[in-house]
């Protein structure tokens, strides 16, 4: 046990992206994907409630932590391929995507799949399908107003007040600054406790939708668990699919209707539902 805890500091050291996610001893590994601007805590529950069955491992957002620029999501899922096979050089492998991470983990599955490896399940968790806000929406012409939005719905942050069709016409790093800049007018500097984190945080949103934006989804031969949400009525005209689901294995495709949840905050990876989700995982994975 203790040359194994060895090993994975090593590999932390190594692989900047690489998060343990549990303490767990399992030889079996279980690889999550972040959702779009990093982030990976949603898979947190998981971890905790399976780490008798397996490892869990998180990869994070290699912009963020690895100042590493992608201009496709082929690429970016190529980045994590060589992570994942530093911690596992051979399959079968899982990975779960939540999300928006959902189009990342199918895409690093196709890549661990064309080159002949074996995968286990790929687990899709709410991503069935996408608000434009991820680049659901190909013909969208603006590229940053989406931010506005983002941000307004993630941290209620609303930035109506910058002039978002004139920052159109300006490149990334102005965008960033205007922003940031705003941030601090309205909340003042000590709501940012980290500017640097910040600002890539939000170069790294701007990244991974203008990847989803131009990526073609090509069929796989991989079972597919798909945890489908419950989406209310009044936004189904918000979301669109990112892939023919009707084709988008020839493999198994598993799918768990969603159901609809209390509040609006809830989630199928959080109390009171996760003990529901964890026990049709194991069914499916273990």
């Amino acid at each position: 046990m203790a040359m194994r805890g060895e090993v994975i500091m090593e590999l932390k050291l190594k692989l900047p992206t690489l998060i343990e996610l549990n303490k767990s001893t399992s030889t079996t590994n279980v690889f999550c994907l972040h959702t779009m601007g990093g982030g990976i805590n949603v898979y947190n529950g998981f971890a905790e409630k399976m780490s008798e069955e397996a490892k869990f491992y998180g990869l994070e957002e290699p912009l963020i932590y690895d100042d590493f620029e992608y201009s496709s999501l082929p690429e970016l899922a190529e980045y994590h391929v060589d992570t994942i096979k530093a911690v596992q050089e051979t399959g079968p492998y899982t990975l779960i995507g939540y999300c928006s991470g959902g189009p990342i983990a199918y895409e690093v599955a196709y890549q661990l799949s064309l080159a002949g490896e074996q995968i286990n399940k790929l687990v899709i968790i709410g991503s069935k399908l996408l608000s434009s806000l991820m680049g659901s929406n190909s013909d969208e012409k603006e590229r940053y107003l989406f931010i506005k939005d983002y941000l307004l719905l993630k941290y209620m942050l609303n930035l109506e007040r910058l002039d978002w069709p004139l920052l159109e016409d300006h490149k990334l790093k102005f965008v960033i600054d205007s922003i940031i800049n705003e941030i601090k007018q309205q909340q003042g500097n000590e709501f940012i406790k980290d500017e640097k984190w910040v600002r890539k945080g939000i170069k790294a949103l701007y990244f991974m939708r203008n990847a989803l934006k131009k990526h073609s989804v090509s069929g796989s031969s991989f079972d597919v668990v798909l945890f489908d949400r419950y989406i209310a009525p009044e936004f189904n005209n918000r979301m669109m699919p990112w892939f023919d689901w009707d084709n988008i294995t020839s493999g198994e495709l598993d799918v768990i209707k969603g159901v609809k949840l209390k509040n609006q905050d809830d989630d199928i990876n959080q109390p009171p539902y996760l003990d529901k989700t964890v026990n049709q995982l194991k069914i499916r994975l273990f």
